[in-house]
């Protein structure tokens, strides 16, 4: 199970709702689960979490969706919007900004990383379907040249239909600087929704072909 960086030493927890469809009796909500922390510098730090709850008349179920691998040391945190909906064939998809940081009052090391995440999930069963970094923001200090190296990279994100105007691709097309200044190299993605799979997978770039003589 996932573990919260904040979870042993809250003082606050909190859910709100991010996103809620009716269907006869039946309810389904994204949340926002949240733990807080507030210190002696009296800032407030908090830690999300995305989890899906279905209601019916006689009974519900809470998914809580993990945003990252297992770990014992985590340090990230993470802040959750809600962005859009849009259908595919066979579901209905949640698009989520998920925004990430490793500013977290039990670490002060000298690099630090954060960034933001498109999550998207499928509702009711609240699986990860997709998950691309949209923008990252990272600081490196070489502690024997005593040099700072700072890594910055951006994705465009574009949407493909079919005719009955569901999502069937999501391209990205990521472009980074090293200490602002732009690097040549661009990353391209495309990711196709798969029917049967129920999820985004990722169209593999056509090889390069020698030239025929």
């Amino acid at each position: 199970m996932e573990r919260w960086p904040l979870a042993q030493n809250t003082d606050q927890w909190t859910a709100r709702v991010l996103f809620a469809v009716r269907s006869g009796a039946e309810t389904e909500m994204l949340l926002a689960l949240r733990c807080g922390s507030r210190r002696g510098d009296r800032k407030e730090w908090y830690d999300e979490r995305p989890a899906v709850v279905v209601l019916t008349p006689k009974s519900g179920t809470v998914h809580l969706v993990p945003l990252d691998k297992d770990c014992n040391d985590c340090e990230r945190l993470y802040r959750i919007e809600f962005s859009k909906t849009y259908s595919v064939a066979g579901s209905q998809l949640v698009e989520l900004q998920v925004r990430y940081s490793d500013d977290n009052p039990c670490c002060d090391g000298t690099d630090h990383r954060e960034g933001n995440r498109l999550v998207v999930l499928s509702l009711p069963a609240g699986d990860a379907v997709l998950s691309v970094v949209q923008s990252s923001d990272e600081n490196s200090v070489d502690d024997e040249s005593e040099t700072d190296t700072e890594w910055a990279c951006a994705a465009k994100i574009n949407y493909s239909h079919d005719a009955a105007g569901n999502v069937e691709r999501i391209g990205t097309e990521t472009r980074c600087t090293k200490d602002n200044k732009p690097q040549p190299d661009v990353k391209k993605q495309t990711f196709q929704w798969n029917s049967v799979s129920q999820r985004f997978e990722q169209l593999q770039a056509p090889s390069a072909q020698a030239p025929t003589k």
